[in-house]
């Protein structure tokens, strides 16, 4: 009998040994490096090892640890104060899971503020007449990128925009008509509206080129949607009036049409 309990007891103290290792912890820091191991919360003196730098570094080092070693105890990765910049996609899948027994943690160290910025660095700019600046950014000249937030010193930016304050104010809707994508008959009900002809007038000067980088902000009672122009008419097929059809769904009015604004 003494036997028996002596063989329960050593197995309940193995898993309970086996339940209480320590979390691997995985350090992450602006001044690290993603060829380290990240095992150190600061680089070494010689600068040979330390924190890892990126969150998609930390992902990586998480995935070679658990094909190298398995995932036997949780594993915390922990992000020092700063700010950590995002130029690609950083992708989670089910291979970066943890366990019920072994979860995997991403977390800021204690007192630190981490943020994480996907957004790029505009530089280059030239203060010209009347306080406006200017630069050029080749990668949008030439189509190949395009944003619609700028943030300085921290604060976000105001767009061009019409009219500078309030909104403009939809007259109806357009049910059906000529998709403007398409070329065939549609339903455009939450595609297309009819306008107060001097709201959208700056839209007819604009070129096809100009005219895509206009996005129409429609406010809904529960939302607010953005949209590309499709298509700008004076008049426009079966004689509708000036009016704009937009990509996209979502562009029935959070007032009744004709409702003055709210000031």
């Amino acid at each position: 009998m003494r036997e028996g309990f002596g063989v329960v007891l050593t197995l309940l103290m193995l898993a309970v040994a086996v339940c209480a290792q320590p979390p691997v912890r995985l350090y992450v820091a602006p001044n690290g490096n993603d060829h380290w191991s990240g095992r150190l919360p600061r680089p070494n003196a010689s600068r040979t090892d330390g924190p890892l730098a990126t969150l998609q570094g930390a992902r990586n080092a998480v995935r070679r640890l658990k094909a190298t070693q398995g995932l036997r105890a949780p594993v915390h990765v922990l992000f020092a104060g700063g700010t950590y910049r995002i130029t690609e996609l950083v992708l989670f899948t089910p291979e970066d899971s943890g366990t019920s027994d072994a979860p995997i943690i991403y977390e800021a160290m204690p007192n630190a503020r981490p943020v994480f910025d996907g957004g790029k660095r505009i530089t280059g700019f030239r203060k010209g007449a009347n306080g406006i600046w200017t630069t050029v950014i080749p990668e949008v000249r030439a189509g190949k990128w395009y944003f619609e937030q700028l943030w300085v010193n921290g604060r976000r930016a105001t767009r061009a925009r019409s009219p500078n304050r309030f909104t403009y104010y939809m007259l109806s809707r357009i049910e059906e008509g000529i998709g403007p994508l398409t070329g065939q008959r549609a339903n455009l009900s939450n595609r297309a509206f009819i306008a107060r002809k001097e709201d959208i007038a700056p839209l007819f000067s604009l070129s096809p080129e100009q005219l895509r980088d206009v996005t129409v902000v429609v406010y809904h009672s529960w939302e607010i949607s953005r949209h590309r122009v499709a298509r700008r008419n004076r008049r426009g097929d079966y004689h509708w009036r000036t009016h704009l059809a937009v990509s996209g769904m979502g562009t029935e009015p959070a007032l009744p049409s004709g409702e003055p604004p709210r000031r």
